[in-house]
């Protein structure tokens, strides 16, 4: 049933982008699902993203979260792995 998902935008910055292939994607999750269950979904889209997991934070509507926080239907998710610069 279409009520049993949800759909967000997934935005990826830096090494998440790079091995992904693109800086946004739009997914569809089961009702209920978490942050884990997102991370789980786009490492079964590319297999090296599960690597990433251990460094990332994540954000939801633009407020930082741990991964077992649920994702609301139509919310913006970042994936934010750490990065430096000089």
């Amino acid at each position: 049933m279409a009520g049993d998902n949800i759909t967000c935008t997934v935005l990826l910055f830096a090494k998440a982008a790079e091995v992904f292939g693109k800086r946004e994607t739009q997914l569809a999750l089961p009702v209920q699902s978490t942050g884990n269950d997102l991370f789980g979904l786009l490492s079964e889209q590319v297999p090296e993203f599960t690597q990433l997991k251990c460094t990332c934070a994540i954000a939801v509507n633009k407020t930082l979260c741990s991964f077992e926080t649920p994702i609301e239907d139509k919310a913006v998710v970042a994936i934010l792995p750490p990065v430096s610069g000089g």
